[in-house]
């Protein structure tokens, strides 16, 4: 009776869990959710409508039966689908920022002065990142859940300007030497969220401080704007 009562428990809190997931995305993604249902609703049916015209045109008649389900496959069912696979990727992306950003120090940098920001789009569901100010820099960090799950970066928006392919590699190989790269108009930090040897948000603080220097040292400005 015990393990029937647990196991009901556990269903029931997955359930609050899932329901409480859902209205959070619908909330953040209002627009973008109505501008993705209603173009690919609109994209699908009226291809449909092309193959049963052309179908019409050349005496092959579809039943009305045949006809009323496939709109109704485009218009409505497989845009609400993509919709849901809008939303397992949105929980997996979710589900990475807050392990990553749950991780000692990276749980306290809102005491270096980041505020956790949500970028909306009417085209892309939203996205959660933290942004603040290092020695002069505008910084983001974020976590890249596609390519680089396992890492919170840290983004320098730095003033661009032109590079000499050799002076290039060298700037390259001294920013790979302390975990950084270009990436557009910005030089990333990347610290792994649970395989670092930061022990206090301090820590953290003094390699973000020490890393911006480096950037100065290469003659690289901080941006005014962040070209997000």
């Amino acid at each position: 009776m015990e393990t029937r009562t647990t196991g009901m428990f556990k269903s029931l809190t997955v359930s609050k869990f899932f329901i409480k997931m859902i209205r959070k995305f619908v909330d953040l993604n209002k627009v973008a959710l109505k501008a993705s249902f209603l173009w690919t609703s609109f994209i699908l049916t009226m291809i449909v409508l092309v193959i049963f015209l052309i179908a019409y045109f050349k005496g092959n008649l579809p039943e009305l039966d045949l006809f009323i389900a496939v709109l109704l496959g485009a218009g409505i069912v497989f845009p609400a689908f993509i919709v849901l696979v809008g939303y397992l990727r949105w929980l997996w992306d979710y589900s990475i920022f807050r392990r990553n950003f749950n991780s000692k120090p990276f749980n306290l940098i809102d005491r270096l002065g980041f505020e956790r920001t949500i970028k909306k789009s009417k085209w892309n569901f939203s996205l959660e990142y933290f942004t603040g100010h290092i020695n002069g820099f505008i910084v983001d960090s974020e976590v890249e859940t596609q390519y680089e799950n396992k890492f919170v970066r840290f983004k320098f928006y730095v003033k661009p300007r032109k590079y000499e392919k050799s002076e290039f590699k060298e700037i390259q190989k001294r920013l790979t030497d302390r975990d950084g790269c270009f990436y557009f108009d910005t030089i990333i930090k990347r610290f792994h969220y649970k395989n670092h040897r930061l022990k206090t948000v301090d820590e953290l603080e003094r390699e973000l401080i020490a890393f911006s220097e480096l950037i100065k040292r290469e003659k690289i400005e901080p941006s005014e704007f962040a070209n997000r």
